[in-house]
This record gives C-alpha cells, sequence and structure tokens, in this order.
C-alpha cells in the first residue's frame, strides 16, 4: 500500500521544513508534477498477491484519470504499449515478462498474466485493509493464506540450505565450536520454521505525520490461537521497563527495548555466548598486537561484560534503554 500521493507530498515538505532543508522541500512541489501527470493523487495506490495452481499472481493498481496520458509520459521508459483490444494494453513486449494494463473505475490494473483481469474488485482499496489510512507505505502479509505446500516447499528448501552452509563451516571450525554452532543454527532454523507454522499475519508500515512532524516505523505481529508462538506472544503484555522515561521529553532520539525470553531463546542466546566467548579469548591469544603481559587483563574484562549478558539472558528478561540529548 502507497499512500495518496498529495499527502505524500504534503509530508515530505513539512519533514525537509522540520529537518533545516526548506530549500529541497519548497522544490518538491516545483518537481512533482512532471512525473505524475495522468494519475489521480487523491487515491492509494497498492498491489495485492494470491497464490493458485498457477503460482503467485500479483494483481497491481494506479488511481488514473487518463491512462493513455500517463503511459505517453512514460513511453521512453516503458516503450510504445501495444493495444491488445478490450481496453487492454501491453507494454514491454520486446522484454522477457511483459506487464497488461487495463483502465476500469478510474484504476489501472497491471497484471502478468490477461487472465488475471477476470474478477477485478469494483473497489481495490479494500484490499487494503485500510493500511493506507494508517502508514504512508506498508506491507502485509498473510502467512496463514499460504498454501501448507508451499511453506513445507520453503522449510525444505531452508533445511537443504543450512546443511550445505554447515558443511562448508565445519572446514574451519574446531569440533567444539562445530557442535556448538550446529545446536544454535537448528534453533535458529527451528524458529523460523515454527514462525511459517504459527504465524497469521506480519505488517510493516512507514508513516509520516506532517501535522506532529514525526515518523514512525511499525511491525506487528499477529499468531494463530493456541499454539507455541501465540502463547509467546502473550506473555509479552505483562513486561515492564525500567527504562520507559529516560531522556525526558526534549531527546533528539530515544530506543526501548523490553523482552520476555521462551526457554527456547535462552538456550539459543546461550549457545551465541559461548561460541562468542571462545572465539573472542582465542582472538585475543592469537592477536600478536596484544601485548603478552596485557591478554589476562583484556580476558579479565571482556569476560566481565559476556558474564553479565550470560546473566542476563539466564534471568529470562531483557531490558534496555537509550536516549541521544
Amino acid at each position: 500500500s502507497i499512500n495518496k500521493l498529495d499527502e505524500i507530498m504534503g509530508d515530505l515538505g513539512l519533514l525537509t521544513e522540520v529537518a533545516g532543508q526548506q530549500d529541497a522541500g519548497r522544490v518538491i512541489p516545483r518537481s512533482e508534477g512532471i512525473y505524475p501527470s495522468g494519475i489521480d493523487r487523491t487515491k492509494p495506490v497498492g498491489a495485492y498477491v494470491t497464490i493458485g495452481q498457477a503460482g503467485p499472481q500479483v494483481v497491481a493498481f494506479i488511481p488514473v484519470k487518463n491512462l493513455k496520458q500517463l503511459l505517453g509520459v512514460y513511453r521512453e521508459q516503458l516503450g510504445t504499449p501495444k493495444d491488445m483490444g478490450n481496453g487492454v494494453f501491453e507494454i514491454g513486449a520486446d522484454r522477457p515478462q511483459p506487464v497488461y494494463v487495463k483502465e476500469q473505475g478510474g484504476w489501472a490494473y497491471l497484471v502478468q498474466d490477461p487472465k488475471n483481469f477476470a474478477g477485478l474488485p469494483a473497489d481495490p482499496t479494500k484490499m487494503l485493509q485500510g493500511l493506507d489510512q494508517k502508514y504512508d507505505i506498508a506491507v502485509q502479509l498473510n502467512v496463514a493464506n499460504i498454501p501448507a505446500e508451499l511453506r513445507d516447499l520453503f522449510s525444505s528448501q531452508m533445511k537443504m540450505g543450512y546443511d550445505q552452509a554447515m558443511q562448508a563451516q565445519a572446514r574451519k571450525l574446531p569440533p567444539d565450536q562445530r557442535e556448538v554452532a550446529d545446536q544454535l543454527g537448528k534453533a535458529m532454523l527451528k524458529g523460523v520454521e515454527e514462525f511459517v507454522e504459527q504465524a497469521e499475519q506480519l505488517t510493516i508500515g512507514f508513516a509520516i505525520d506532517g501535522k506532529s512532524k514525526n515518523t514512525s516505523l511499525e511491525v506487528s505481529l499477529t499468531a494463530k490461537p493456541d499454539p507455541d508462538l501465540a502463547k509467546q506472544m502473550a506473555s509479552m503484555y505483562d513486561v515492564k521497563s525500567f527504562f520507559g522515561g529516560l531522556g525526558g521529553k526534549d531527546s533528539a532520539a530515544k530506543a526501548n527495548m523490553t523482552m520476555e525470553l521462551a526457554s527456547s531463546d535462552i538456550a539459543q542466546l546461550s549457545g551465541l555466548l559461548k561460541v562468542a566467548r571462545d572465539g573472542a579469548m582465542k582472538g585475543i591469544d592469537e592477536d600478536s598486537g596484544v601485548p603478552a603481559g596485557k591478554r589476562d587483563g583484556l580476558k579479565n574484562a571482556l569476560g566481565s561484560i559476556l558474564d553479565v549478558l550470560q546473566a542476563t539472558v539466564t534471568a529470562g528478561k531483557f531490558d534496555a534503554g537509550g536516549a541521544v540529548n
């Protein structure tokens, strides 16, 4: 989903003012009229993907006032469109994958297969599920709607890639580190598999609010009811941070991360810290730039930091904050 062009341009102008780039902000209104000729600037742009027997099918839609005018503006980049009849134009006929476009109800629909023009929605904005009203740019993946056979194929390909990577890595690591790295890799692999099987919807959205002069990037995830992923997410609701007020209202930037760790996360992170510790200590011993008399002190200092991280992981909760004034 891409928000209305008028709103995006207005927000960009206000943000350049806040950033002290007023000159760039004044250029935007003058340059924006060159390219969007033929586009209806009061409606959003979007696309949706369906998966059938023919594989993934993409339908993109652009609000237009005059499709022929729009195609004329981009003739140099897209080439001369070929009229296929019934209001359908072929773009990029000389390219490996041409695109077909058709205007219907004030919208230009773009597809890779003309068969996908059948059953087009009268109002494609409903396909965006309100993303255009909340974000300037957003992507939503409905994981639960992906066919099981495709999810299984993804998992098998991922396992195959992991096995090949581990075989190559095994030649470079001593036996003790090889075992830890393998355990860590399998834990990460299991986490991805659980996400693919148990996640319901993933949304990533970026928004610009020119009135409040604020930008935000949001990531939201919903899980299917009952599986481990849903239970793990539910445990996050009661987690509280000690650093929520760090920095005050006048900070230039603030960051906060608070999360409860599942038992699988604790095991995975503990393995990662062990690999990091072994590698760091070995690196200090082998670094000729570190004087021999300083190595024990450096190891003790680094070991203390890693001990704190290990104790944090073992406690099962991360709570971190930071601010820039």
